[in-house]
């Protein structure tokens, strides 16, 4: 099965072999009005039919700073580099709580338009499975933005890619945003994002 390892400024962060799981996912994304300029998080997880699931986080909300350079490569086949951890792991002195269903409330996007913004916005340059680099930025009233690897093991010999953005407005209406970059890649090929402000 594939393996995925994701490095930032060409230092490995996490490696992770697709084996036994159903999805794995790698995302880096960021707004306006957070604190960090950007985080990547690494997660997989199986679904068994019938059976308990399993969630295994690698990188959780790792901080990038501008100008840096995410790069993932997926690969024929790789050694997990260490053990994912639950959410149990991650937050032990957290008390568990039953699911809730969140619903996004007016009120919540009111909140989010009123925090002052802490940079006007997000450059892109995202080097493709291809090896073609594509340039460009969020526009003056987007909020955010989302870069996303995803796998899954019904079509486990590749993975898509994408790189969109958002405004606050969007959201709220459950419009889509903005597609930047949106293609598949398999193993031998990398993909990379540099994200600047």
């Amino acid at each position: 099965m594939p393996a995925f390892t994701v490095s930032l400024d060409d230092s490995v962060l996490a490696c992770v072999c697709t084996d036994g799981y159903d999805v794995l996912s790698i995302r880096v994304g960021g707004t306006r009005v957070d604190d960090e300029f950007a985080t990547i998080d690494l997660s997989a997880g199986a679904y068994p039919e019938g059976g308990p699931s399993t969630h295994l986080i690698w990188l959780n909300s790792v901080a990038v700073l501008p100008g840096q350079r995410i790069e993932v490569e997926m690969s024929d086949r790789g050694e997990t580099t260490r053990p994912g951890k639950t959410i149990e792991d991650l937050f032990p002195d957290e008390e568990p709580s039953s699911p809730v269903d969140f619903k996004p409330t007016s009120e919540i996007f009111a909140e989010l338009r009123r925090l002052p913004s802490l940079r006007d916005g997000y450059t892109f340059e995202v080097t493709s499975p291809t090896g073609e680099v594509h340039r460009t930025s969020s526009t003056p009233d987007e909020h955010g933005f989302g870069f996303t690897v995803l796998w899954n093991s019904y079509q486990p010999e590749r993975a898509s890619v994408s790189l969109h953005t958002y405004t606050i407005d969007g959201v709220e209406q459950r419009s889509p945003g903005s597609d930047h970059l949106r293609e598949y890649f398999k193993p031998t090929q990398t993909v990379a994002i540099k994200i600047d402000a």
